[in-house]
């Protein structure tokens, strides 16, 4: 397996006319392994893009190489806060009442 074949083709493809992010924090205690399963069986890459943040990554007992916490950006004439996640999930399509339907099935 290549590491093209793990990438996932929807974060470079053009921006859709529509998206919704869903931001998870991991909860103390919980098993992410179970939940990752169930998102991984929906997630395609291209309309469901899924981000693992460096804390989840950690709880896993995995590493991947130059995955690090975003710590914000001083100095900048907007400020860039840091908003660490755990889990990203881009969902990307053209009709926000699918990508509605489609976010409260992972939820769910």
């Amino acid at each position: 397996m290549t590491l093209s074949d793990l990438a996932q083709p929807g974060i470079l493809e053009p921006i859709p006319a529509q998206g919704r992010y869903l931001t998870c924090q991991l909860r103390v205690g919980a098993e992410p392994h179970t939940v990752l399963r169930r998102l991984a069986a929906q997630a395609d890459g291209l309309s469901t893009v899924v981000g693992l943040g460096a804390s989840l990554v950690r709880e896993l007992g995995a590493s991947v190489p130059g995955l690090k916490s975003f710590c914000g950006i001083e100095g900048a004439r907007t400020k860039l806060p840091a908003t660490p996640t755990d889990l990203l999930i881009w969902l990307r399509g053209t009709d926000r009442g699918e990508l509605l339907i489609r976010s409260r099935h992972i939820e769910t």
